[in-house]
């Protein structure tokens, strides 16, 4: 999280996740990442979109060093930077927003009749208030073999040893466990605090 920028807390409490969006003049590209990125500003709140140019000092540094981070080409613009993703302009609207979505999105790995996923679940009900932008899905693998493979993957990509449920995979870390609001939710919100 080399890269983490947070924004103030509101007096209620909520945060607000920041999302920068780097461009280098306002083009129909960028234009079109606007576009989305009001979009999802609308539609679900909780979200900062701060426009950052490239031609300007910090900012050319910053993204710099993110795309050199990521691995990704000098020229990638426009870029959407948050919650430990990157999200590169798609050759489709749909498919940026899609990708967008995916980068305020929490996927929790759970099994039917786990009484810790359910703790979990009831912990995340309250979470999601402080939290509006973030959507939480569920994945249940035993009923859903797409999650297992996908699940599995994340495993191996975060060099864990195994994978218990529930396991939350939000702002590009795994997740695995969970006790209780004091504990795990700690850790989530910590997480998290990061990136809002």
């Amino acid at each position: 999280a080399a890269f983490a920028a947070a924004v103030e807390p509101l007096p209620d409490g909520r945060r607000n996740v920041l999302i920068e969006l780097y461009h280098d003049d306002n083009n129909d590209r960028t234009q079109r990442a606007d576009a989305v990125l009001s979009k999802l500003v609308s539609a679900r709140g909780g979200i900062v979109v701060v426009r950052r140019n490239v031609r300007e000092g910090k900012n050319k540094t910053r993204h710099a060093a993110i795309v050199k981070h990521y691995r990704l080409p000098a020229s990638e613009l426009p870029l959407v930077y948050g919650c430990d993703n990157v999200v590169p302009l798609q050759d489709t609207t749909k498919a940026f927003q899609a990708e967008c979505e995916k980068l305020l999105q929490m996927t929790v790995y759970i099994r039917r009749g786990c009484k810790r996923c359910d703790r979990a679940k009831g912990f995340l009900n309250t979470f999601g208030k402080r939290y509006p932008a973030i959507r939480v899905v569920y994945r249940d693998l035993v009923s859903d073999r797409g999650a297992v493979t996908e699940v599995n993957r994340l495993v191996v990509k975060h060099r864990k040893r195994a994978v218990s449920v529930p396991a939350f995979y939000v702002c590009n870390q795994l997740l695995v466990g969970f006790d209780r609001a004091e504990t795990t939710g700690r850790r989530l919100d910590d997480l998290l605090s990061r990136w809002t």
